[in-house]
């Protein structure tokens, strides 16, 4: 790079300065996401379990066996991962936009289409 750019010689030698300053070390180990405490007082896994159905019985007339074991498959992934919150506080945010108005990620995807 140096050969590249003789006229630079000052940018490369910031370059490794700045990289000898840098000490990151990240804990992959711990998770670092945000806890949601549902209003009822349960659990995220319980509270995201109890929406789940409430939405499935909506939309389906008739909530088939094939579509509350995919449930179940999937919640179970879900709450075997801990993302339960996250999954909670991304439907915080939609639920929010939707009763306000706000044009969120779902409404955009039916605009496409």
């Amino acid at each position: 790079m140096r050969q590249l750019f003789p006229d630079c010689p000052q940018a490369f030698d910031n370059t490794l300065e700045i990289a000898k300053r840098c000490n990151v070390e990240i804990d992959l180990k711990s998770r670092h996401a945000p806890h949601f405490s549902p209003e009822d007082g349960s659990t995220p896994e319980k509270f995201l379990t109890k929406l789940c159905y409430e939405r499935a019985d909506q939309s389906t007339a008739n909530s088939t066996t094939k579509v509350k074991e995919r449930l179940e498959r999937e919640l179970h992934v879900i709450e075997s991962k801990g993302f339960a919150s996250y999954f909670l506080i991304v439907w915080d945010f939609c639920n929010y936009a939707h009763k306000n108005n706000i044009p969120s990620a779902q409404e955009a995807a039916r605009w496409v289409h």
